[in-house]
Parts: C-alpha cells; sequence; structure tokens
C-alpha cells in the first residue's frame, strides 16, 4: 500500500511528530505531540484503526493532543 494516501498520511504524521528536520516539526513534535506507540512503526495497525480515506484528510478532535485512534477522525 505504499502508493496509497493513507500510507502517504502516516509518514506524513510520522515526520511531523519525530523528524526534527522536518519544517512541520515545529507545529507538531516541538510541541510535544506524538504518535502511539501502536501506529509509530505499523502501517498496517494505523490502517486498521483509520480505514480507507476516501479522499479525505486525519484530523485530530483535540488539536492539542497526540495522533491515536481515540484523538484521530
Amino acid at each position: 500500500m505504499h502508493n496509497t494516501r493513507e500510507y502517504r498520511t502516516w509518514v506524513a504524521i510520522k515526520t511531523r511528530c519525530i523528524n526534527k528536520s522536518d519544517s512541520s516539526y515545529k507545529n507538531y513534535g516541538a510541541r510535544g505531540i506524538k504518535i502511539c506507540k501502536e501506529w509509530i512503526n505499523d502501517f498496517a495497525r494505523f490502517y486498521l484503526d483509520m480505514g480507507d480515506s476516501n479522499g479525505l484528510s486525519i484530523d485530530r478532535i483535540n488539536v492539542n493532543g497526540n495522533y491515536s485512534k481515540e484523538n484521530c477522525r
């Protein structure tokens, strides 16, 4: 699924939360926003929890909260 929107979304989430060189890191990782341990190294789990995007983007319910099943839609 490397060429899917869902996979690219997962990679982008990880990058902005972990990679200090990423231009978005200051708005995510530097603010303490993390990706949950279930998703960090497991795209299949991310996809299982979030499902097909149907062309939509991921949204955090609490914008100051982490990326997790409970806080994303």
